[in-house]
C-alpha cells in the first residue's frame, strides 16, 4: 500500500507545474490574500490578528535590520536576535501581502540580502563543541531549519515583487547553500535529514518549503522521499513512522506539539500545490487525528509532561497552526472551532481565515476531551498511553497511564508510570525534563546533566523501580526494542473506567502489571482511584513505588521519624542520589496512609501494608550543586525483599478547605479498610471498606482477556457474576 502511494505521489508531482505558479503559494494564495482584504472589518478576531501582525512588522522596521555574527548558545544575544529576525521576516512578508506597502517588502529584501552576504562565510557555530553537529546560524541545525521555514514564508510573500536578479542572488548565496547544508552538508545533517525524529521533520520541511518557493522539483522530491528519493527517508516516511494510527506521536505530547508545526504547515503547502496527493486524507486523516490527540493529551489546556517535556499549553503557536489547518481540511470538526476561539488567535493563512470565519458565524461546538487509549507505534502495536477522564470544570479528574514505547531519544525509563490531575491542579506529577529552555545561565537553555541522572531514571516517576535499578538498566538501545502491553481498556461505563497494562522486559526476571480504575459511584462525592501494581518473579527483589504528590501534607496514620540536621541520601545512583530522605517510618498493618491538600481539596493515598514495608518521605535536589532540580516532595513505599508482591493503593478525593470562609470539612479519608481477597495468575480482587458502612469490591482479570467472557467468583459466601475483564460492586456492608 505504501509503495502504491509512493508511486501515485510521484505521479502527482510530475503533473504539477514547476516555477509557473503565482506567489504566494505556501500558506497564502493570491485568492486567499484577496479574500482577507475583502473580508476586512467582518471578522473581528481575525482583524485583530491582522492588526497585530502589521504592528509587529512596523516594530521590526522601526528596530531596523541587525544581523549579528553567530556566537551564543540558546538564550544568548545572537541566538535570540536571529530568532527575532525570522519572526520579523515573517511578519513583514505577511504585512506586504496584507497591505501592499512596499516598505515591508524592502525590509524583507534588506534582511535577506544581509544574510546572503554573511552565510557563505559561516562555518560551524562556535557555541557547539561538536563541530560535526553544529548549525551555522544557531548552535544546532534544528534552529537553522526553523529559520529557513520562516524565511521561506517571507520570501514567498515578496517573490513576485523582487527583480529576477535579486532572486538569483538570494537563492545562489543563501537559500540553495542553506538547503544543501541542512540536507547534505555533513554526515550529521545527512543522517538527520533521513531520520525518523522531529529534527528530521523540520529539516525535510525547511528544504521542501524553500524548494517550492524556488520551483525546485529536486529539493521537493528529496524533502518528501529522502535524499535518495527512494521513500526510505523524507516527510512521507515520517508520517508513516512517527505517528500511530490514533495520531499519537511517539515522543510524547510536548514533542507532538513541536512536530505538528512542520507537519501541518508542509501539509498545507502540499495541499495548495499538489491537491492530487490528498495529503490531509493520508492514513485515514492522520494529521487531523494527530491534532485531536495532542488536545486530548492535555488537562485544562496544559500538555501532560511525559518524557523530555517542560511546561507548554494548547495555546502554543504550533497547535494554533494545527487547529486552523485541521479544521480547514475537514470543516465537519466543529469542536475544533471552540479550541480556536479559546486560543484567541489565528494564523494569517487561507486556513486561518476559514477557521476564524466559521467561529465568527457561531458554528463552534464545545470541545470535550474524552477518555482515550492512544496507541503507540506506526502499526499501533507498541503499547499505548491511556487517559481516563471523569467530570467537567472543577470536578474534572484526569488519570494518565504511560504504557508505551520508549519515545526515541526524548524518552524516559518509566514503564507503567502515572499522572493525576484534579480540580484544575496537578496532584501526582511527572517531572518532565530538567531543563530551563532558552535561559542561558542554566546550561545555555539546553538540558542539564541532571536530566540524564535524574529525570530519565525510573525512580523519578510514579512507577516501580526494581532493586534500585532503572528499567532496562538505563540503556536506550535495549529500551527502544521493547514496549509495554495494554491488556485491556474499558471506558464505556461513565461510573467505572479501567485500564490494565503489563511489562515483561523493563526489569529482568520481573513481570509487572498495573491496573487502574477510576470509580465515580453516585455515593462518592468525588472519584476514587484504585491502583493495583502487581509484581511477579522467581527470585527476591526490592520493590520501590514512589508517588510524587503536589500540595501540603495534612496527616499520616503512622509515626514518622524526621531527620534532624543534614538529610541522608536515598541511594548512590540511578536517580536515587538526587533524593534527600526527610523522614522514615515503618509501615502500619493493615493500612498506611498519607493525606495532603492541594488548593481547596484533600487527597488521601491509602496502601495495604503488612508491616514489613518501609516508608520514606523524600525530596528532590540532593547532589545537585547547580540547584537544577526543582524542590519537590515524594512518598515512597518500599517492599524490601519479595518474589511476588502487589501494591494495593486507593487514592480518594474528599472534603473542602476554604480559607476565605474559614471552612474545613471531610478532611479525613473515607477509606476505612482494604482487603486483598484474591491475587493469583487469573484474578486480583480487593474489597475497599468506606465510611458510612459502604464497601466496593473490585476484581480484575490477569489473563485470558475478553470483553465478553463470563466470570463467576465467590467471596465470603456470596457469588459474584459479571461479563468482561473486570467487575465492580458497591455494597451497603460486607
Amino acid at each position: 500500500m505504501r509503495k502504491l502511494f509512493f508511486s501515485f505521489a510521484l505521479l502527482c508531482l510530475s503533473v504539477a507545474g514547476w516555477g509557473n505558479s503565482r506567489h504566494p503559494l505556501l500558506l497564502l494564495s493570491p485568492a486567499g490574500v484577496e479574500r482577507i482584504r475583502t473580508e476586512a472589518g467582518r471578522i473581528p478576531e481575525f482583524d485583530r490578528v491582522v492588526r497585530e501582525t502589521v504592528a509587529a512588522a512596523d516594530a521590526a522596521i522601526a528596530h531596523g535590520v541587525e544581523i549579528p555574527v553567530p556566537r551564543d548558545h540558546g538564550g544568548g544575544y545572537s541566538h535570540e536576535r536571529h530568532k527575532d529576525n525570522y519572526y520579523d521576516l515573517y511578519h513583514c512578508g505577511l504585512a506586504y501581502q496584507l497591505t501592499g506597502r512596499e516598505a515591508y517588502a524592502r525590509f524583507v529584501r534588506e534582511m535577506l540580502e544581509g544574510y546572503a552576504a554573511m552565510y557563505p562565510g559561516l562555518g560551524p557555530h562556535p557555541a557547539n563543541q561538536r563541530p560535526d553537529q553544529a548549525g551555522r546560524l544557531f548552535w544546532q541545525p534544528l534552529n537553522d531549519c526553523v529559520w529557513l521555514c520562516h524565511a521561506a514564508l517571507a520570501y514567498d510573500c515578496i517573490y513576485e515583487w523582487l527583480a529576477e536578479s535579486e532572486r538569483q542572488k538570494l537563492e545562489g548565496d543563501l537559500f540553495r547553500p542553506m538547503a544543501e547544508f541542512l540536507s547534505n552538508g555533513t554526515e550529521r545533517t545527512r543522517k538527520t535529514f533521513d531520520m525518523m525524529h522531529n529534527h528530521g521533520t523540520w529539516a525535510t520541511v525547511a528544504v521542501g518549503m524553500i524548494g517550492h518557493v524556488m520551483g525546485d522539483r529536486d529539493l521537493v522530491e528529496k524533502s518528501l522521499y529522502g535524499l535518495k528519493k527512494d521513500g526510505k527517508g523524507g516527510f512521507m516516511r515520517q508520517l508513516d513512522e512517527l505517528f500511530s494510527p490514533d495520531g499519537y506521536y511517539t515522543e510524547g505530547a510536548y514533542y507532538q506539539r513541536y512536530a505538528l508545526w512542520p507537519f501541518v504547515v508542509y501539509a498545507q503547502v502540499l495541499d495548495n500545490n499538489h491537491p492530487q496527493m490528498k495529503i490531509f486524507a493520508y492514513r485515514d486523516g492522520l494529521l487531523g487525528k494527530a491534532t485531536r490527540a495532542v488536545l486530548d493529551l492535555s488537562y485544562n489546556g496544559e500538555l501532560f509532561r511525559i518524557n523530555d517535556a517542560v511546561y507548554q499549553t494548547v495555546d502554543a503557536l504550533e497547535i494554533v497552526h494545527a487547529v486552523d489547518a485541521s479544521y480547514a481540511a475537514d470543516p465537519s470538526c466543529k469542536e475544533l472551532l471552540s479550541v480556536a476561539a479559546s486560543q484567541g488567535t489565528y494564523v494569517i493563512s487561507d486556513a486561518g481565515l476559514v477557521t476564524a470565519a466559521a467561529v465568527s458565524r457561531g458554528e463552534a461546538q464545545p470541545f470535550r476531551p474524552q477518555s482515550r487509549l492512544l496507541r503507540d507505534g506506526a502499526d499501533g502495536k507498541q503499547g499505548a498511553v491511556a487517559v481516563i477522564r471523569q467530570g467537567e470544570g472543577d470536578r474534572h479528574t484526569a488519570l494518565l497511564l504511560k504504557a508505551s514505547s520508549h519515545g526515541r531519544s526524548h524518552g524516559h525509563y518509566d514503564k507503567l508510570s502515572i499522572l493525576l490531575f484534579d480540580n484544575g491542579n496537578e496532584i501526582l506529577s511527572d517531572y518532565g525534563s530538567v531543563r530551563y529552555l532558552n535561559l542561558e545561565p542554566r546550561n545555555g537553555g539546553d538540558y542539564t546533566r541532571e536530566n540524564r541522572t535524574w529525570a530519565l531514571q525510573t525512580i523519578a516517576h510514579n512507577t516501580v523501580t526494581v532493586d534500585s535499578t532503572s528499567h532496562f538498566n538505563g540503556d536506550i538501545r535495549v529500551s527502544e526494542r521493547h514496549w509495554s502491553q495494554i491488556d485491556y481498556a474499558a471506558f464505556d461505563d461513565p461510573h467505572v473506567q479501567v485500564v490494565s497494562a503489563s511489562d515483561r522486559n523493563a526489569a529482568p526476571g520481573v513481570e509487572m502489571r498495573r491496573t487502574l480504575a477510576v470509580i465515580a459511584d453516585p455515593s462518592l462525592e468525588f472519584p476514587m482511584v484504585i491502583d493495583l501494581f502487581g509484581l511477579r518473579s522467581g527470585s527476591e527483589h526490592c520493590y520501590d513505588l514512589p508517588y510524587y504528590w503536589r500540595g501540603t501534607l495534612s496527616e499520616t496514620n503512622f509515626g514518622m521519624k524526621r531527620h534532624a540536621g543534614s538529610f541522608p541520601v536515598l541511594g548512590g545512583g540511578n536517580g536515587y542520589q538526587h533524593l534527600w530522605v526527610e523522614g522514615t517510618a515503618a509501615a502500619v498493618a493493615p493500612l498506611s496512609r498519607i493525606t495532603w491538600f492541594n488548593a481547596d481539596r484533600f487527597y488521601s493515598l491509602t496502601t495495604l501494608t503488612g508491616g514489613d514495608e518501609q516508608l520514606y518521605f523524600v525530596r528532590m535536589g540532593a547532589n545537585d550543586p547547580q540547584m537544577n532540580i526543582l524542590d519537590r516532595p515524594g512518598y515512597l513505599i518500599r517492599k524490601p525483599a519479595a518474589c511476588n508482591h502487589t501494591f494495593v493503593s486507593v487514592l480518594d478525593i474528599h472534603g473542602e478547605y476554604d480559607l476565605v470562609r474559614e471552612l474545613t470539612r471531610e478532611f479525613h479519608s473515607q477509606v476505612e479498610g482494604i482487603e486483598l481477597l484474591r491475587d493469583d495468575e487469573r484474578y486480583t480482587a480487593v474489597r475497599i471498606t468506606l465510611s458510612r458502612g459502604r464497601s466496593c469490591l473490585f476484581v480484575t482479570r490477569n489473563r485470558d482477556f475478553s470483553p465478553s467472557g463470563e466470570n463467576r467468583l465467590e467471596f465470603d459466601g456470596r457469588s459474584y457474576v459479571w461479563q468482561g475483564n473486570y467487575g465492580c460492586f458497591f455494597e451497603s456492608g460486607k
